[in-house]
């Protein structure tokens, strides 16, 4: 008996399209610490260096009133895109959530 061969089902897994949903209220970009550009790639990187190869889409939910307007500009330079969910509305962001892949 050897190592088991990766089977066709994980090659598969590995170049699926991967989504990426941040709830930006709750993890927020930290201040001073981070710059905001390189959030896609960071995330990115991070999938590849897991073995996720695949088309990757980042979307964030939350109060887009609370992000400074540099990060938002960073975000959506780099792909990202930002779906409003106002404040006091916490409960309807898993359904922001589902929309968007009903969608």
């Amino acid at each position: 008996m050897g190592e088991c061969a990766p089977t066709a089902a994980v090659a598969t897994t590995s170049t699926a399209k991967t989504s990426v949903w941040w709830d930006i209220d709750k993890c927020a970009v930290p201040r001073g610490r981070c710059d905001p550009h390189r959030i896609a790639h960071n995330l990115i990187a991070a999938l590849a260096a897991a073995g996720y190869v695949g088309p990757v889409s980042i979307a964030a939910y939350g109060d887009a009133a609370r992000v400074p307007p540099p990060v938002l500009a960073a975000l959506s330079a780099t792909g990202i895109c930002l779906n409003h969910v106002p404040a006091g509305t916490v409960q309807t962001l898993p359904l922001s959530c589902f929309q968007r892949i009903a969608a």
